[in-house]
């Protein structure tokens, strides 16, 4: 009986003619066979792994992103507005504040130490590019996801990402 279960499950289940089975049982049939393509395509394309990289970059780019925000919000006059939106947003749950203030407090000592010169623009073009690299692999994390086959050309990819960076901030 489990043999013949399985069987049905690997082979049958795709050349089974659903007008012959009552509506009730073509249904599941049906449901069976959506459910049995979204794991084939879950295991085949690593779906976890690449959720686990979307995860890693997410909460890598944290820091570097809060202190790209902080500065641009910073130049245009709204740093303490901006974190007044945000403690707000995080004030329901105590572990989120907690986690927020390091964030802010890491964010803030980090344009603190590139103001100044030469210094001032290193920092800057690594905090740029530490933002971008981020950016790009979740966009290719995405991609892959997807089955996207050809990437979108540097140039675009630069252009949205500085965009997304200088007016994701004033929003």
């Amino acid at each position: 009986m489990i043999k013949r279960i399985i069987n049905f499950i690997k082979a049958e289940i795709w050349i089974v003619e659903l007008s012959r089975y009552p509506r009730i049982l073509a249904f599941f049939i049906r449901q069976l066979r959506i459910i049995l393509m979204a794991w084939k395509g879950f295991r085949d394309n690593r779906i976890s792994l690449r959720a686990s990289a979307l995860t890693f970059y997410t909460m890598l780019s944290i820091v570097p992103v809060a202190a790209m925000v902080f500065g641009i919000s910073k130049g245009f006059g709204f740093e303490q507005k901006l974190e007044r939106i945000l403690r707000e947003q995080f004030s329901k749950r105590e572990e989120f504040q907690e986690v927020l203030e390091y964030i802010i407090d890491f964010a803030q000592n980090m344009l603190i130490r590139i103001n100044g010169g030469f210094i001032a623009g290193i920092g800057l073009v690594v905090l740029f590019w530490s933002v971008m690299q981020v950016l790009g692999n979740i966009e290719n994390s995405f991609n892959a996801i997807w089955q996207i086959k050809r990437p979108r050309p540097f140039i675009r990819k630069f252009s949205d990402y500085l965009s997304m960076m200088l007016i994701a901030p004033v929003l």
